[in-house]
C-alpha cells in the first residue's frame, strides 16, 4: 500500500522529503515518528481517474520568514494566491488547513470580503463544530444571569462573548469578572470604566434585563440573537428550546433548566441541525474550505494552503507556566500519560517523572509532524506551504507576538530543497 494516485509528484517527493527528514532528526529514538515507507505514484495503467495528476503553477510553494513581515501579511498573500488561482482555476476545490480554530476565525476575517468581491464562497467547516457547542454555550449564559455575582460565571460568558466576536477581544477579562458588581453596576465612588469596558457591560446588563423580563423558554433564543448565530445556529437552538420544553414544559424554574440543560451539554448526545450532511460539502468544485488539520483527515483538494507553520507548533515545545513550577519542571498530566502509555506495554519499566516528560514530549512532537504530515498528503495539484516571520505567543492575543518566530524545521528544510522535488 506504498502507492498513492492522489497528489502530483512534486507534493508525494516534498510529503517523503519531510517524513524521512523527521525520521533522520529522531534517529536516536528507539521509535521513530513514521515508518520508513516512501510514498510511490501509481503505475500508468491505473484505472483512478487523473492519477498524480499535472500539478497547479510549482506544484509545492513555500513562503518563509522577510518575504512575509507578521500574520496579516501572510493572510494577504494567501488572499492573492487564492485570486490569481481561482482566476485560472475556477473549478479548483481549494482548502485552507489550519492548527487552531483561533487562526481559522482570523483568515476566516481577512479573507471574506476578498472571497465576496471574488463569488468564491469560503466555507468554514468549524461551524458544525460551532453548532455542536450549542447547548454549552446557552447553559454559560443561562449560569451567569442566574448568578451574576458569581467570578466563574462571570468569566465564562465574557470569554464566550469575546470568542463570538460581540464584544472586544483585547479585554482583560480576568479584572472584569474579579469584581462583577463593580463592573456590572459601577458607582461614582469607583473610577470611569474604558468605552470598550462600557459596551461589555451593557450587553451584560441586558442579558440580565431579559432574564427579568422574557419567559425561560424564550430567553435561550434571547441568547442566540446576543451571540449574533446564523441561520443553521439558530435552528438548533430552536430545536434545543423544543426539547427543553417537551421535557420540563412551559412553566419550569431557572435551576430545573440549568439542570436539564447541563446533562444535555455533557451527555454530549445532542445533534445540531446540519443543512448539509455529506462530507463533500467540504470539497465543492470552486470553493475555499476553512478546516482545521484534524477535521482534513481523509479528505482532499486540488489546492491546500497551510499558513502559520512556526516551530512553536510543528512540533511545539515543552511549557510549564510558572503558576504550578512548585512540582518541578513538567506537568502531571504528560507524566501520567507516558507512565500509562510504559505500564500498558511494560509494567517493569515505568519511568520516573522527569523521564516520563520527556516521552511525553517526544511523543506530542512525533504526533504534531505526523499531523503535518497528513495536511501535505491533502493536497492534490498545489500545496502552499507559510510562516511569517512574526506569529503571536497565543493567538488568543494577537498583541503578544514573538519577534522573529522560527518556522517548522522541517518546512526549513524543505524549503531549501524544493527546486529539487
Amino acid at each position: 500500500m506504498d502507492q498513492a494516485g492522489r497528489s502530483s509528484l512534486k507534493i508525494l517527493r516534498a510529503a517523503n522529503f519531510v517524513l524521512s527528514w523527521v525520521n533522520q532528526r529522531y534517529a536516536s529514538r528507539s521509535e521513530q515518528p513514521f515508518r520508513e515507507q516512501m510514498i510511490v505514484p501509481v503505475p500508468p495503467d491505473d484505472p483512478q481517474p487523473q492519477a498524480n495528476p499535472v500539478p497547479i503553477g510549482q506544484g509545492v510553494e513555500i513562503v518563509l520568514g522577510d518575504r512575509l513581515s507578521d500574520m496579516r501579511a501572510e493572510a494577504e498573500w494567501i488572499g492573492e494566491r487564492l485570486s490569481g488561482i481561482m482566476a485560472d482555476n475556477p473549478q479548483a476545490s481549494v482548502a485552507i488547513l489550519v492548527r487552531q480554530r483561533k487562526q481559522a476565525q482570523f483568515l476566516t476575517q481577512h479573507l471574506q470580503p476578498l472571497m465576496g468581491s471574488m463569488g468564491v464562497r469560503l466555507y468554514d467547516a468549524d461551524q458544525q463544530e460551532r453548532r455542536s457547542r450549542v447547548p454549552m454555550e446557552m447553559l454559560t449564559l443561562l449560569q451567569f444571569v442566574a448568578n451574576p455575582h458569581s467570578p466563574d460565571c462571570c468569566k465564562a460568558a465574557l470569554e464566550l462573548l469575546k470568542e463570538r466576536n460581540v464584544i472586544h477581544p483585547e479585554q482583560d477579562l480576568s479584572q472584569l469578572s474579579s469584581a462583577p458588581e463593580q463592573f456590572l453596576y459601577p458607582t461614582p465612588a469607583h473610577p470611569p470604566q474604558k468605552e470598550r469596558t462600557q459596551i461589555s457591560r451593557k450587553i451584560c446588563c441586558a442579558l440580565l434585563r431579559a432574564r427579568m423580563a422574557l419567559p425561560l423558554g424564550a430567553l435561550i433564543s434571547f441568547f442566540a440573537l446576543t451571540l449574533q448565530y446564523q441561520a443553521a445556529e439558530l435552528a438548533t437552538v430552536d430545536k434545543l428550546a423544543s426539547q427543553l420544553q417537551q421535557t420540563l414544559g412551559v412553566r419550569c424554574h431557572m435551576q430545573e433548566m440549568l439542570t436539564e440543560l447541563e446533562a444535555i451539554a455533557t451527555q454530549g448526545s445532542f445533534e445540531a441541525v446540519d443543512e448539509e450532511a455529506s462530507e463533500d460539502r467540504y470539497c465543492q468544485p470552486g470553493q475555499v474550505t476553512m478546516i482545521t488539520l484534524h477535521k482534513s483527515k481523509g479528505l482532499d483538494w486540488d489546492v491546500v494552503f497551510m499558513p502559520f507553520l512556526h516551530e512553536r507548533q510543528f512540533p511545539g515545545s515543552p511549557f510549564q507556566p510558572q503558576t504550578v513550577k512548585f512540582l518541578g519542571d513538567y506537568t502531571l498530566p504528560e507524566v501520567a500519560r507516558a507512565q500509562i502509555r510504559a505500564l500498558i506495554h511494560d509494567p517493569q519499566q515505568i519511568p520516573d517523572p522527569k523521564t516520563a516528560w520527556e516521552q511525553g514530549n517526544w511523543l506530542k512532537q512525533a504526533e504534531e509532524y505526523r499531523l503535518l504530515y497528513v495536511g501535505m498528503t491533502r493536497a492534490k495539484k498545489l500545496l502552499c506551504l507559510t510562516a511569517a516571520a512574526v506569529a503571536p505567543y497565543n493567538w488568543g492575543n494577537l498583541k503578544n507576538c514573538e519577534d522573529r518566530a522560527r518556522p517548522c524545521p522541517a518546512i526549513a528544510a524543505l524549503a531549501q530543497n524544493v527546486t529539487e522535488l
